[in-house]
C-alpha cells in the first residue's frame, strides 16, 4: 500500500508578505502573481514556490516594466485635480509678476518642484513653462482690464497720463485710471492699457487720440471723467494745444490738475541756482571722480575709517529725483573731512590740474606744454612751485620765483609782477628786438613761456606773496611791446603774432578782462584798451564795498567780482595760438571742498531744501490728498515768508500771497534770517576774532552770505506764486470733504460739484435729491461717530473713514448717509499729484531691463497691469476664482490658435517671437 501524498494549499500569510501575491482561480493549490499575470503552482513547496517566482528574473524583469509603465488613469485628471495644479501654476505666475522675475524662470520651476516635493501630486501635475505661464499673465491682464473698463463705464473716474521713453523708438503713455472699488472700500488706481505712440509726433493732439483710442476701444464715455492729471509741460496742459484742451472739448466740466510734486521741485531747483556755488553739480562731480574706481574708493574707505565718520556710500544726486538733493548733501556733511583729506591727497598726485582744450600750431608758432606741477588758486590762497628752466643764448638771463620755460634769443627781456589777483597771459614768441613786462601788486599770477628768439633774451618774474606762470607765444617784429598792469583783478591776455613796431597796453582795475588781438602789420601800431567792468552780481549794488568776495566761488559766470569760474570759457577753435587751460574735476572738486564757503551754504541748503522735500513726500502718499492739498500749498508757501519775512508784515496782510517779500524793509535782519542750527553754529566757529586760519569767513563773505539767502527765499516765493494753485476754487471746495473739519464748510460746496458732475448722481428728480442730500449733510455735521472710533482716527485712510461712513444706519436699518457718501466717493477719485505715473515708470524699467530689451509690448503692459492691480495683496494670499482658473486652462490654447492671425505690438526687438522671456 503507497503512502498518501499531501499537498500545499495557499496561505493569507503569502499575500501579506508579497503584496503582489494572491489567490488563484485555479484552485486552492494555486496562487496567483498579479505582475506578471500568471499562475504559480505551491503543491510541493508552498511559500518556497512563491519566494522562488518573486526571485526569478522573469518576475524582476516583468516588474521592472511595469513600474516605468503609467495606468490610463494617470493620464486623465479629476476635477478636484485639475484646479489644484491650476491654481499652483496660478500662484507661481503672481509670484513672477509681483517680483519682476522674467517669465523664462518657469522653465524649470516644473521640474525643480517635482524634485523638491517628489511625494507631492500637485508637484507631479504641475506643467507651466514659459509658453503657458506667458499665456496665463495674458489672460489674468485681460480678466483684470474688463473688470477694470467695467468700473469706468459704471462710475466716475481719473485719468492720468505721462511719456515715457522707456519703449526705445516707441513712447509709452499710460492709461490709468483711479476709481473707488467698493470691494476693496477704497480709490483705486488701475492700469487699462500701455500704447505706444508710434505715428506722428508727441504732439498734444496725437497724445489725446491715443488716449480716446483706448478708451473708445472699452466703450468708456468722456461723461464719466471729472478729472485728468498729468506733468506740467505744455504738450500735456497747454491751453490751446495741449492734451488737457483737447479733452476739455469734450467734457468742458473736466477739471485738469498739474503736479504739485513737480512743481515743488521746480521751485527748489530755480531757488538753488540763487546761490552762488552750484551744489548740486558738485555732488555730480564727487559721485563721478570715485565712481567706477575701485581704488579711489578703496582709498576713500581707509580715510573714513581713520576718521571714524562711518563707512559710507556717496550718494549720486540726480537732477529729476524729487528727493535726492536733501539726502546727498546730508551724507556729503557726514562725510566732508574723509573727502577733504582723499582730494588732497589725489592732488598731490595729480601732475596736470588743468587740461588743453584748443591749440594751433605754424611753422612760426611752436606749441608750449610744459607747466608747473601746482595747485592753482583755491579760493583761499594759492600753491604754486617749480624750478626754472635753462636759458639758451649768448646773453641770457633769467630770475623766477614761479615757474617758466625757456627762452631762446640773444635779446629778449620780460619782467613779470603780480599782486592779489589771479592773472594769466599768454603772448606768441618775438624776434628782433622785444621786450614784455607785466606789473601788477600782491597777484596770484598763473604763467608758461615759451621760446623767444634774438640777439639778447633775458627774462626776470618777481611775484610778492603769490605764485606767477606765464606763457607767451612767438612774435615777430624788430620792435614789440606789451606792458600789462592790473589790480585786484584777474586778467588774461592772448595775442596772436604781430609783424613791425607793435605795441598793446591794458589796464584794467578790480574787473575780471579777457583780451585777444589779432595780427597787425606796420611799422607802427598800437593798441590801448583801458575797461572798467562791475560786477555782474545782480544781488548788490555796492559791490565796490566787498572785494574781499573775490575769495568766494561763483557759479559759472554769475555772483560776485574776483571769483574764479567753475570752467573756463572756450574760444572757437582757430583764434588760438597756445593751448587754453580747462579746469579738470579734481581742482574743481578740491577747491569747492577746502573753502568755508562751499560748507556753509551745504548747511544753508540742507535745511532750507526741507521745505520742499516734505510737501513731496505728503503729495507721494497713494491715499487722496485732494482735500488737504489747498492748505499743504499755501501752509508751504507761508513756511517760506516766515524764513525772512518779518513776522509783522505777515500779520498785517490778510492774504499771505499779497505780502511784499521783495522789499528788504519788510524782511528780517540778517542775525534774524533762519538758516538753520547747523549753519549758525558753523558760522560761530569760522568768524571768531581770535581766530587766525585762513579758512576765516570775512565780514565781506557773510554779507554776501546773507544777501544769497534773501535772493534764495524771494527766487523761491516767486516761481511759487507764479506756478502753484493757490488760490483755486476747485481746491477749496474740495476741503468739504474732510471729516474733521465738516462743522467748518458748507452745503454749497458739495452743490458745487453736484451740479459740475451731473454723473455722480445720475438722479431723476433734481430737487428731490438735492433735498435728501441737503439733509443728509446736517446730520452728518452734527454726528459726534461715537459708536465709529475708527472715523476719528487721523491715520485712517480718508476713503477708508467714508466707506465707514457710507455704512452707518439708522434706527431702521437704513443707510443714513447713501446720497452724501456717494458724493464724496466719487471727488476722492480726483488724484492730486501725478506721482502714480512716476511709479509706473519704475516698475517698467524692472522688468524691461537690459537682459530683457526684446519683451513683447503686450507682454509688458499684462505684467503691469497685473501687478498693480494687486499691489495690496502677496503672491501667497492671492485666491482665484473658479471662472479665472477655467479661463487660464485654455489660455494657452487660445493663445497659440491666435497666434498666426494676431500680429502683437511690439517693442523694438531683435526677437519676432511674442514670448521672448
Amino acid at each position: 500500500m503507497s503512502k498518501s501524498k499531501y499537498y500545499q494549499k495557499y496561505k493569507d500569510d503569502y499575500h501579506l508578505e508579497w503584496p503582489c501575491v494572491g489567490k488563484s482561480t485555479k484552485g486552492e493549490y494555486y496562487a496567483f502573481c498579479t505582475v506578471c499575470g500568471a499562475d504559480i503552482s505551491i503543491k510541493s513547496g508552498g511559500r518556497n514556490d512563491v519566494f522562488r517566482h518573486i526571485t526569478s528574473d522573469k518576475h524582476k524583469q516583468t516588474a521592472k516594466a511595469r513600474g516605468n509603465t503609467k495606468g490610463i488613469q494617470s493620464f486623465f485628471r479629476s476635477a478636484a485635480g485639475d484646479d489644484s495644479a491650476t491654481k499652483a501654476e496660478a500662484l507661481f505666475t503672481g509670484f513672477l509678476v509681483e517680483h519682476n522675475l522674467p517669465v523664462a524662470a518657469s522653465d524649470h520651476a516644473g521640474p525643480i518642484f517635482k524634485k523638491m516635493f517628489p511625494d507631492s501630486n500637485i508637484a507631479t501635475k504641475y506643467g507651466s513653462a514659459r509658453t503657458k505661464t506667458s499665456s496665463m499673465i495674458h489672460a489674468m491682464s485681460k480678466n483684470t482690464s474688463a473688470l477694470i473698463a467695467e468700473e469706468a463705464r459704471n462710475s466716475v473716474f481719473s485719468l492720468a497720463t505721462d511719456g515715457s521713453n522707456d519703449g526705445g523708438s516707441e513712447q509709452l503713455y499710460p492709461v490709468l485710471l483711479n476709481y473707488f472699488d467698493e470691494t476693496k472700500e477704497k480709490v483705486v488706481q488701475a492700469l487699462l492699457s500701455l500704447p505706444a505712440l508710434t505715428d506722428g509726433a508727441s504732439t498734444g493732439e496725437n497724445i489725446f487720440q491715443l488716449l480716446n483710442r483706448e478708451l473708445s476701444k472699452e466703450k468708456i464715455p468722456w461723461s464719466n471723467c471729472i478729472s485728468f492729471v498729468a506733468d506740467n509741460a505744455s504738450v500735456m496742459l497747454g491751453r490751446h494745444k495741449g492734451v488737457a484742451a483737447f479733452i476739455q472739448k469734450e467734457h468742458s466740466e473736466c477739471y485738469v490738475v498739474g503736479c504739485p510734486c513737480h512743481m515743488a521741485h521746480n521751485t527748489a531747483e530755480k531757488a538753488s541756482k540763487a546761490l552762488p556755488i552750484a551744489i548740486d553739480e558738485l555732488l555730480i562731480d564727487i559721485y563721478y571722480y570715485l565712481d567706477k574706481s575701485s581704488k579711489r574708493q578703496k582709498a576713500l574707505k581707509s580715510l573714513q575709517i581713520l576718521c571714524d565718520t562711518g563707512v559710507r556710500k556717496i550718494l549720486k544726486h540726480g537732477a529729476t529725483r524729487w528727493l535726492s538733493l536733501g539726502l546727498c548733501i546730508d551724507r556729503l556733511l557726514s562725510q566732508w573731512q574723509p573727502l577733504q583729506l582723499f582730494f588732497k591727497e589725489e592732488m598731490k598726485g595729480s601732475t596736470m590740474t588743468r587740461r588743453p582744450v584748443s591749440t594751433k600750431t605754424g611753422p612760426l608758432a611752436e606749441k608750449t606744454a610744459k607747466a608747473s606741477s601746482t595747485s592753482t588758486n583755491l579760493l583761499r590762497g594759492s600753491i604754486s612751485s617749480g624750478p626754472a628752466a635753462p636759458k639758451k643764448g649768448p646773453s641770457a638771463e633769467k630770475t623766477s620765483k614761479s615757474s617758466s620755460t625757456p627762452k631762446k634769443g640773444p635779446s629778449a627781456e620780460k619782467t613779470s609782477k603780480s599782486s592779489s589777483t589771479p592773472n594769466t597771459s599768454m603772448s606768441a614768441p618775438k624776434k628782433g628786438s622785444a621786450e614784455k613786462t607785466s606789473k601788477s601788486s600782491s597777484t596770484t599770477s598763473t604763467s608758461m613761456s615759451a621760446p623767444k628768439k634774438g640777439p639778447s633774451a633775458e627774462k626776470t618774474a618777481k611775484s610778492s606773496s603769490t605764485p606767477s606762470t606765464s606763457m607767451s607765444a612767438p612774435k615777430k617784429g624788430p620792435s614789440a611791446e606789451k606792458t600789462s598792469k592790473s589790480s585786484s583783478t584777474p586778467n588774461t591776455s592772448m595775442s596772436a603774432p604781430k609783424k613791425g613796431s607793435a605795441e598793446k597796453t591794458s589796464k584794467s582795475s578790480s574787473t575780471t578782462s579777457t583780451s585777444m588781438s589779432a595780427p597787425k602789420k606796420g611799422p607802427s601800431a598800437e593798441k590801448t584798451a583801458k575797461t572798467s567792468i562791475t560786477s555782474t552780481s545782480s544781488l548788490t549794488a555796492t559791490s565796490k564795498q566787498y572785494s574781499s568776495v573775490s575769495r568766494t566761488l561763483k557759479r559759472k559766470s554769475s555772483g560776485p567780482q574776483g571769483a574764479l569760474p567753475a570752467k573756463r570759457p572756450v574760444l572757437k577753435a582757430g583764434t588760438l595760438t597756445a593751448p587754453i587751460l580747462q579746469e579738470s574735476r579734481l581742482v574743481r572738486v578740491h577747491r569747492l571742498l577746502i573753502s568755508p564757503q562751499t560748507k556753509l551754504y551745504c548747511y544753508f541748503l540742507k535745511y532750507s531744501n526741507k521745505i520742499f522735500d516734505d510737501i513731496n513726500l505728503l503729495l507721494q502718499r497713494e491715499e487722496p490728498c485732494i482735500h488737504i492739498l489747498n492748505k499743504q500749498l499755501n501752509k508751504t508757501f507761508q513756511d517760506m515768508l516766515v524764513r525772512f519775512v518779518q513776522p509783522t508784515v505777515i500779520v498785517e496782510c490778510s492774504d499771505v500771497k499779497k505780502v511784499q517779500y521783495g522789499k528788504r524793509d519788510c524782511q528780517k535782519s540778517d542775525k534774524d534770517l533762519m538758516i538753520g542750527k547747523d549753519a549758525k553754529e558753523y558760522l560761530e566757529s569760522t568768524t571768531s576774532p581770535e581766530d587766525d586760519s585762513p579758512l576765516r569767513l570775512t565780514d565781506a563773505d557773510l554779507t554776501y552770505f546773507y544777501l544769497s539767502v534773501r535772493k534764495y527765499y524771494e527766487s523761491a516765493c516767486d516761481y511759487a506764486l507764479k506756478t502753484w494753485p493757490l488760490d483755486v476754487k476747485f481746491l477749496k471746495e474740495a476741503e468739504v470733504i474732510d471729516v474733521s473739519s465738516r462743522r467748518d464748510v458748507s452745503f454749497s460746496s458739495v452743490q458745487y460739484f453736484v451740479e459740475k458732475y451731473p454723473c455722480i448722481l445720475n438722479r431723476q428728480s433734481e430737487n428731490g435729491d438735492l433735498d435728501k442730500l441737503e439733509l443728509e449733510f446736517a446730520q452728518y455735521q452734527v454726528e459726534d461717530f461715537s459708536g465709529e472710533p475708527e472715523i476719528l482716527n487721523k491715520n485712517l485712510r480718508i476713503d477708508k473713514k467714508w466707506s465707514a461712513i457710507s455704512k452707518m444706519e439708522d434706527g431702521n436699518g437704513s443707510k443714513k448717509y447713501t446720497l452724501l457718501s456717494k458724493v464724496m466717493k466719487s471727488l476722492l477719485v480726483i488724484p492730486h499729484s501725478n506721482a502714480s505715473c512716476e511709479r509706473v515708470f519704475s516698475i517698467v524699467r524692472k522688468n524691461k531691463t537690459d537682459f530683457r530689451g526684446s519683451m513683447n509690448l503686450k507682454t509688458l503692459q499684462a505684467l503691469l497691469t497685473e501687478k498693480i492691480a494687486n499691489t495690496d495683496v502677496p503672491c501667497y494670499q492671492r485666491e482665484y476664482s473658479k471662472d479665472l482658473l477655467s479661463k487660464l486652462k485654455q489660455a494657452t490654447y487660445q493663445s497659440l490658435q491666435g497666434k498666426p492671425s494676431s500680429t502683437p505690438q511690439s517693442l523694438p526687438s531683435t526677437s519676432t517671437s511674442p514670448i521672448s522671456q
